[in-house]
């Protein structure tokens, strides 16, 4: 079974080279400039075509790696094509969208998927090697699914099966677990900037404290995971924490209040405190309780 792409990008560069290294025939690359598909041929040490024509006649199995606003546009250009594209399919991997965004080839006998897998592709040369330790999602046709699942295997990759309308939340929960938690430490890094300390050495007392805690998450779960005042039930430490906002950081205490609310949901939904306390700590980052 021969694998194409049409897109000649990180995604489509790294995952070709990964099955091209586990014994899987990617015949090439098409992309919207020669010279891209040029450079992906040359990385997976595979073809390139000068058309998309020549790339379906080819392929079984495509793989459209453009960005996820030009997926249905590669879509609606693979479906005007004149060779026959009956039985062929057609997978994207944007990890937002579903495989809906290729249900006009269905009309052309095509059996779509959408693949994602949960890894950053900032550096294909190093994300390739690392395919393999990343989890997969996968949804789309139920009449080729099992050969989705073969191929998953074959590689030796984890994956799970979702419905094509929770892709937005699959997505979502990434965004979270990813991009936010990015945040999250660049605003302890500001806290630490405001302390005097340079970004270096807020970084020296922070990251270890964050390698612990994922650590933790993954030895026991992220609901065996929580330390801190919240989990203790220190309504006192969570008060100067307020008061100290309140008086050198008042810009930055809308943030540490709603994550603080979300912290004693955490608390009260694994029973790590009693209701009276849960009560309490809720309405000091309410505001109701600054004093006493």
């Amino acid at each position: 079974m021969k694998i194409g792409f049409v897109g000649g990008g990180r995604v489509g560069k790294a995952y070709g080279k990964f099955l091209k290294s586990r014994g899987y025939d990617v015949c090439g690359y098409f992309s919207r400039t020669q010279s891209s598909a040029m450079a992906a041929a040359s990385f997976a040490a595979t073809s390139w075509y000068g058309s998309m024509e020549k790339l379906a006649e080819a392929a079984d199995i495509i793989f459209l790696t453009v960005n996820d606003d030009q997926i249905r546009l590669a879509a609606e250009k693979l479906s005007n094509i004149d060779p026959s594209l009956d039985g062929k399919i057609v997978i994207h991997m944007s990890g937002a969208l579903a495989s809906c965004e290729l249900d006009i080839l269905k009309k052309r006998g095509c059996h779509i998927y959408s693949l994602h897998p949960l890894l950053s592709f900032a550096e294909p040369e190093k994300a390739w090697e690392r395919v393999e330790d990343a989890v997969f999602s996968v949804e789309g046709d139920s009449s080729k699914m099992d050969t989705m699942i073969r191929l998953l295997k074959d590689t030796g990759c984890s994956y799970f099966e979702i419905e094509t309308d929770k892709k937005a939340l699959y997505h979502a929960a990434a965004c979270v677990a990813s991009n936010y938690v990015t945040v999250l430490l660049d605003y302890a890094y500001s806290l630490y900037l405001d302390m005097g300390l340079s970004r270096e050495d807020a970084g020296k007392a922070l990251l270890p404290l964050v390698k612990g805690t994922v650590q933790n998450a993954e030895d026991g779960g992220p609901e065996k995971t929580l330390t801190g005042p919240i989990s203790r039930g220190d309504v006192g430490v969570i008060r100067r924490h307020m008061e100290a906002f309140e008086k050198s950081a008042k810009d930055k205490e809308d943030f540490y209040r709603f994550m603080g609310l979300q912290t004693v949901a955490y608390a009260k939904r694994y029973g790590l405190q009693p209701e009276e306390k849960i009560n309490e700590m809720t309405k000091i980052l309410n505001r109701g309780e600054l004093d006493g």
